[in-house]
């Protein structure tokens, strides 16, 4: 009995043989820890080449089916950080403000605008802000960019600094900004500003008007200054900010389009569905044809329109015909100040800067 059971644990100490030729025995396995890490990385594999099919497929496939999508882009019009009551001026500390509407020239607007009148003017109760204009002090048509409405706090920021410096501001909404009616394109941008101009020429005597654009309203400003220069109007200056070039060129370093610039689509996908909107706010265009003062305000640190765009626009101005009625003038903030593309109205200096450039000009305040 004793001899069995040793025989018996014997056995039980056994080890499985394997045979290796038939695949007998304990066969391996890998271990748990490289299952997830595998399965990692074939989710990895998966999202890169589903990526590659929509930047290189679908992308350009819904631009092209949808060319509306880039004039969405383009205005930004809907885009509303601030939605506030634009029938109040004060509210945003412009004081004294008035809000009033204009019918755009071809009907197809109606447009909401501010008159922020220059500090230390005399107004009165019931005083008519249009008589106001007839001061002789100087006027500033502000176009702003793309996005919003005229209450965007750098914006307001402008106004103010302008008005403490003696100026007239007339501000306004484009088509399909803010209040104002409408729909956004090139051709009613550049509409709307005409009309508001002509409007303000007839109400402010032999007042002085300059042109005020920023970024996206740099070309509208550039547009109307070019299309004013021709017909003979009465203005006294142009000034753009932080203004590029073209639209093409605009949207080739547009931190929006960095994923897709180095496709080999890009360029002509953005080029058809440009041409397809019927847009180009093509500064380098328009400015040859300016024949009053330009002023070129850029920072240096400005990100989301290169300063070399502004050097661009300077070298295609200093071109036209030389006289005193064409000269330019561009002056760059150092990045240091971090104004970037937005809060050049913070510069202590910009008072100066435009009272050299407008100079003589009796009416600035002292």
């Amino acid at each position: 009995m004793s001899s069995n059971n040793a025989v018996r644990r014997d056995r039980t100490n056994e080890r499985p043989a394997v045979v290796e030729n038939n695949h007998v025995g304990s066969v391996p396995k890998a271990p748990d820890a490289l299952i997830p890490h595998n399965r990692c990385v074939v989710l990895v594999l998966k999202v890169f080449f589903y990526s590659l099919i929509v930047l290189f497929f679908v992308c350009p496939a819904v631009i092209m089916t949808f060319p509306s999508i880039i004039s969405e882009i383009t205005f930004c019009n809907k885009l509303q950080f601030n939605p506030t009551n634009l029938d109040k001026p004060t509210e945003f500390g412009l004081n004294p403000a008035y809000n009033f509407r204009l019918e755009s020239a071809d009907g197809a607007a109606n447009l909401g605008v501010w008159h922020v009148i220059p500090e230390g003017l005399s107004v009165g109760p019931g005083t008519d802000h249009k008589q106001l204009l007839t001061s002789g002090q100087p006027i500033v048509l502000y176009l702003h960019g793309n996005g919003d409405s005229r209450a965007l706090p750098s914006r307001v920021g402008l106004y103010k600094k302008l008005s403490g410096a003696g100026f007239h501001v007339i501000a306004f909404d484009y088509r399909g900004y803010g209040d104002s009616t409408g729909s956004p394109s090139e051709e009613g941008l550049v509409t709307d500003s005409i009309s508001v101009f002509k409007w303000l020429r007839q109400q402010s005597g032999s007042a002085p008007i300059y042109l005020w654009g920023h970024s996206l309203g740099s070309a509208v400003a550039t547009q109307t200054a070019n299309q004013l220069s021709k017909e003979g109007a009465d203005f006294s200056g142009l000034i753009i900010e932080g203004a590029f070039t073209n639209l093409m060129q605009a949207a080739s370093t547009s931190p929006i389009s960095w994923p897709f610039r180095l496709l080999p689509w890009f360029s002509w996908v953005m080029a058809e569905a440009v041409r397809m909107n019927n847009l180009q706010f093509a500064n380098d265009k328009n400015i040859g044809g300016v024949t009053v003062p330009i002023l070129i305000l850029h920072a240096v640190d400005d990100n989301l329109v290169p300063i070399e765009f502004g050097q661009k626009l300077y070298e295609i101005a200093r071109q036209r015909p030389v006289g005193a009625k064409d000269k330019v003038e561009f002056v760059t903030f150092d990045a240091q100040h971090g104004y970037g593309h937005e809060d050049l109205y913070r510069a202590p200096e910009l008072t100066q800067i435009l009272r050299k450039f407008m100079s003589p000009m009796e009416s600035l305040k002292s």
